[in-house]
């Protein structure tokens, strides 16, 4: 197999240090994931020895604890739904689809959640109710909205590499966004710098911030994704243009400057009362660069 060039990404930004109780959070949620019967014995103690954990713990900084740690937990639950589709059997059968109604149901209604599913059953019980309890705020809808379409994008995704459903790179971008679940994860960040308050005038750099989270994923993540036979923007752009690997992902490569000068004006140009949501933004893309740079996607 033709080795695939992976380029040295820059950000001009400092490195994110862990948080003084970083290990304590880490051990809190293997736990939580445990208990709640999200994982097993010895899934607990896979996630607690792999650094899976250790990007969402930099991702959320220095934030309060308590209200730090709902956006921890929907980490968790996110990554363990990924587990659950990349295992094979169980996003076939319609059952994604059928998960993806339960969700919906489970927000309206946390009584219809079975009891017979952990997931479904931790989100009805204890995720949407404390996330909830960050705000009374209207984004509440949209963040559900939100995990709806991280979920559609799922289900696309496994279409895709079932041979049932094909994907260019312009429709990509934007399921690319949806499965990362970015935009979910900044209304939490909102919630949890300015409760109940929206953030308004920040679109684009929220934009900015996910975009680059995802083709940070996509550029160190190329032969993950290629093993998996899953979409990504640069076996895409390489196909769409019949140009070399090197070619492909120097194109790639050259989005992720152009968009890193994009979302660096938009940072010095974000409200004053918004700076420390925007250098939360910050943060959490350093911290996605730095966490890859480190090792591979997955063990």
């Amino acid at each position: 197999m033709t080795e695939i060039p992976i380029p040295v990404l820059e950000l001009p930004f400092p490195e994110i240090h862990h948080r003084e109780d970083h290990e304590e959070l880490k051990l809190e949620l293997c736990d939580w994931a445990a208990t709640r019967g999200l994982v097993g014995p010895r899934g607990r103690e896979r996630m607690f020895a792999s650094n899976l954990l250790d990007w969402g713990l930099a991702m959320v900084g220095a934030g309060p604890r308590e209200r730090v740690t709902v956006i921890l937990h929907w980490y968790v639950w996110l990554l363990l739904m990924d587990d659950r589709i990349d295992s094979g059997t169980w996003a076939h059968d319609g059952r994604l689809p059928a998960f993806a109604r339960a969700v919906a149901q489970a927000i309206v209604d946390p009584a219809v959640a079975p009891d017979a599913d952990p997931m479904l059953r931790v989100l009805a019980d204890e995720l949407w109710r404390d996330t909830a309890g960050l705000g009374d705020a209207p984004w509440l809808a949209d963040f559900a909205e939100r995990i709806g379409l991280y979920l559609h994008a799922e289900s696309a995704i496994v279409n895709h590499r079932r041979g049932l459903q094909q994907v260019d790179s312009a429709e990509y971008l934007g399921l690319r966004r949806n499965l990362s679940a970015m935009d979910a994860v900044w209304d939490l960040f909102a919630a949890i710098d300015a409760p109940g308050t929206p953030v308004r005038g920040l679109d684009e750099l929220r934009f900015c911030a996910t975009e680059l989270i995802t083709w940070i994923n996509d550029i160190y993540g190329v032969e993950r994704d290629l093993s998996f036979h899953e979409p990504n923007l640069v076996t895409l752009t390489r196909q769409e243009h019949g140009c070399s690997w090197a070619e492909a992902m120097e194109s790639v490569h050259r989005l992720f400057r152009s968009r890193v000068r994009t979302f660096v004006g938009n940072l010095a140009a974000a409200p004053p009362q918004y700076a420390t949501y925007a250098w939360r933004l910050r943060d959490a893309v350093t911290a996605t660069l730095f966490w890859h740079r480190r090792g591979k996607r997955y063990l």
